[in-house]
């Protein structure tokens, strides 16, 4: 400005942030996610499904899957397959679920699911039995899909079911009742989900 304050030019600086801004983006989104399966992590996954039990009333479900056998696998095949084997569950879980469930891993080799906005109880059932078809897909081939494994070869996986708001009105008595009955169907054999009852455990 001049003695008399008039404005006579103005300095100014253009500075591009947009990789700066897509680093920040990226630094959230890797924060949200498991670095291995890129599925949800267990905090964003407990975050999302206590959101929806504040905040609605229509039912959902939840989905507990866990590997049988998943040190033995490791020890057996190497850690290297172990990974392998959860990458193609997790690939499996994003093209049986829905764009809104929430699919996520949450420890070494459990995953959840949870379904919202369902009806009844038995609208779960034919996604119940298309997972566990799609995961006996991941088998000790060392990824091959194309080479059928010996059946006393093959990965298989244990299946628990619980449903908001009827067994639990958050995620911790969701999932309490859904690993009870997990560990059901892991007695009884394995490679099986079963769905939580008040009475009794339930195919």
């Amino acid at each position: 400005r001049d003695l008399r304050g008039r404005l006579l030019k103005i300095v100014g600086i253009i500075s591009d942030i947009n990789e700066q801004k897509e680093e920040i983006l990226r630094a959230k989104k890797d924060a949200l996610l498991d670095p291995l399966t890129s599925l949800l992590n267990r905090r964003e996954c407990i975050r999302r499904i206590e959101a929806y039990t504040r905040t609605e009333e229509e039912m959902g479900a939840l989905i507990l899957i866990d590997i049988d056998n998943f040190k033995s696998i490791n020890d057996t095949n190497g850690h290297l397959f172990g990974d392998k084997v959860l990458v193609d569950l997790a690939a499996a879980l994003r093209l049986a679920f829905r764009r809104n469930d929430i699919t996520a891993r949450i420890g070494g080799d459990e995953f959840i699911a949870f379904m919202p906005h369902i009806h009844v109880h038995e609208d779960v059932v034919p996604k119940l039995e298309t997972i566990l078809y799609s995961l006996s897909r991941c088998a000790k081939t060392g990824g091959k899909e194309e080479t059928a494994p010996e059946p006393d070869d093959a990965v298989t996986f244990s299946i628990g079911v619980s449903f908001y708001p009827d067994h639990g009105r958050n995620f911790s008595f969701l999932f309490e009742k859904a690993d009870e009955v997990m560990y059901h169907a892991k007695r009884r054999g394995k490679n099986q989900y079963h769905i939580y009852k008040e009475d009794a455990p339930e195919t």
